[in-house]
């Protein structure tokens, strides 16, 4: 082989191999693109994953201040059933206050037309006593 035989064949093989380099770099440039946009798109999710995140700690909070609110209500329920409480015992104590009163009250009504009666019953008697002494005067009289 002659020199510019081995020339020739190193051009071809100095063009192959440029040849392959470009189809390699290509497809590196076409790597690239997709190792971005993977990356991209890999973002894209972490930022979702973020808002997502976000959501789940609101809704976290939110549930707290519901059982916040929830003990709030039951320390409520608890202090009314106490108040509810207390007033049925001051109801009870009053109903047997105006029992007593009304069994004093009705021994005392009792008595009161008891002497009503008596005084009554007096009366007629005087009234009686009365009559016969208009009788013997009328009789005395005529």
């Amino acid at each position: 082989m002659k020199d510019r035989e081995l020339l020739e064949l190193i051009l071809r093989q100095v063009g192959a191999l440029t040849n392959q380099v470009g189809t390699l770099t290509n497809q590196f440039g076409t790597l690239t693109d997709k190792v971005d946009t993977l990356t991209d798109q890999g973002n894209a999710l972490a930022n979702q994953f973020g808002k997502l995140t976000d959501k789940v700690d609101t809704l976290t909070d939110q549930v707290g201040t519901l059982t916040d609110q929830g003990n709030a209500l039951a320390n409520q329920f608890g202090k009314l059933n106490n108040q509810v409480g207390a007033i049925t015992e001051e109801v009870v104590s009053i109903k047997e206050t105006v029992v007593r009163i009304e069994n004093d009250h009705g021994l005392q009504l009792k008595a009161l037309f008891d002497g009503y009666k008596q005084h009554g019953d007096k009366l007629d008697r005087i009234a009686a006593e009365v009559s016969k002494h208009e009788e013997v005067i009328l009789r005395r009289i005529r």
